[in-house]
Order: C-alpha cells, then structure tokens, then sequence
C-alpha cells in the first residue's frame, strides 16, 4: 500500500460524521458535482455498478433506488458503515483500497464504474483505470470526476503544470477543520492514462451550479457560474 492511503482512510475516519453531514446539501457537492455525474448515467435497471469511493453513500443510494445491482467501495471504514446505514441491504459494501487490484470482482463483470472524486487520492492512474477495464464487459462505461487541472494550478500555485505532485488542502467542515492530501495533475495525464487502459472518451463536462444552489448559495453560485473546480469525464471501454 502506498504510503498516501492510509492517511485518507485517518483522514475520513476522523471526520466521517462532519463530512457526511455537509455533503448532504453543500454546493459543490449536492448541487454541483453530484447532480452532474448522476445525469450522465444510462438506465441501471438491472445493470451492475461499482461504486468506486461510495463516501457516505449518496450516489449508492440513487444507484439502487433506480434498479442498480451496486458494489460500492471506499477506503475508509467508517465511510462505509454511514453508506451501509444510509442504503441497508440494497448494495454490497467492501473496505478496499482503490490503489490495489479488485480482487473480488470478476473479469467484465460490470456495466457501469463510476467514480465520484476519488481518482485523485491514487497516484498510479493507468493502473487504476486498467483494473477498471479488466472488471468492465465490452463497451461498459466509466464515469469519474475529479478536480479541474486548471483551477488546481491556481489555487494551488503550481509551479510545474505537467508535474503530477502532492497538494494538501484544508477544508472546513462544519465546526472542524479537515487537512487532505491528494494528486493535481494535468489533463493530459488523465487522457493518456485513459486511452493506455483501452477507454474512448465519450465527452468532458465541466458542470454548472444547480438553479437551487442560486438560492441558497448566491456567492460560490456566482463564482461556479464563471469558474471551473470540478471537470467530468463519460467514457467508455473499447469493445
């Protein structure tokens, strides 16, 4: 194991609770990125998903709740135990670390990964993605978002666009503070390591607020209307 993986899972451990309870109806979560991913999938009825980094187990929930058959997997213990609560029986759960094989899924097994902001905490991309080619059937898609290369380089003041590096980035969460680790890297990266592990991409979306985030958030509503922080890629395995 890598030795960035471990400190994700403390990390969520830690602030498991906090973390589940803001992403319930933040901006960039409930009204940004989630409804944005979640409208690119197909009809699931019947279909079988990985749900690569469930979190807290919204999109989990939705996926089964629209006739999904869901492997939802995340690093982090606890995550998984509020996912497990939030959807009972009506998906698999398994503690895994995304950087090692998924062992427990067999070749072209699935229809659909989707993976909603968590390809960032592995270095290893090709790997990753070609672990997600193995399990996927001929032409299954893969959904994942993932932080826009091009705000990272300004917030996080890279020197180096095209390095693949570390960042650390503080997050308040409710009444704590929440120190993440994770990788910037350039949109080239991501390509390269798509079409190495055999995907076409079938669009890049670089999503807009939800009309209710207007309401209940006009200044980040603002400045998601003119800025990209998210970036979403529907792929699809070579059949």
């Amino acid at each position: 194991m890598n030795e960035e993986h471990p400190l994700v899972a403390d990390t969520y451990n830690e602030h498991s609770e906090d973390y589940a309870l803001m992403v319930t109806d933040n901006i960039y979560n409930a009204m940004y990125e989630r409804p944005a991913i979640l409208d690119l999938l197909p009809s699931l009825e019947g279909k079988h998903v990985l749900d690569a980094g469930c979190g807290p187990g919204f999109q989990t929930c939705w996926m089964v709740e629209h006739g999904a058959q869901v492997t939802a997997v995340d690093v982090s213990s606890k995550m998984i135990a509020i996912a497990q609560k939030r959807v009972g029986d009506g998906a698999t759960f398994r503690q895994h670390d995304l950087s090692q094989p998924l062992h427990f899924l067999a070749d072209q097994s699935q229809d659909i990964v989707l993976s909603s902001l968590a390809v960032h905490y592995i270095f290893d991309l090709q790997q990753l993605f070609t672990e997600y080619a193995r399990i996927l059937k001929p032409n299954g898609r893969f959904l994942f978002s993932t932080g826009n290369p091009i705000l990272e380089k300004e917030y996080f003041k890279r020197e180096d666009y095209f390095a693949t590096e570390l960042v650390y980035d503080v997050w308040r969460v409710n009444e704590t503070l929440m120190e993440v680790k994770y990788y910037a890297r350039p949109l080239s990266a991501i390509t390269s390591a798509l079409a190495e592990a055999g995907f076409w991409i079938e669009n890049i979306i670089e999503p807009k607020p939800t009309m209710e985030a207007k309401e209940k958030f006009p200044e980040p509503y603002d400045f998601l209307s003119k800025n990209p922080w998210f970036i979403i890629f529907q792929t699809r395995k070579k059949g």
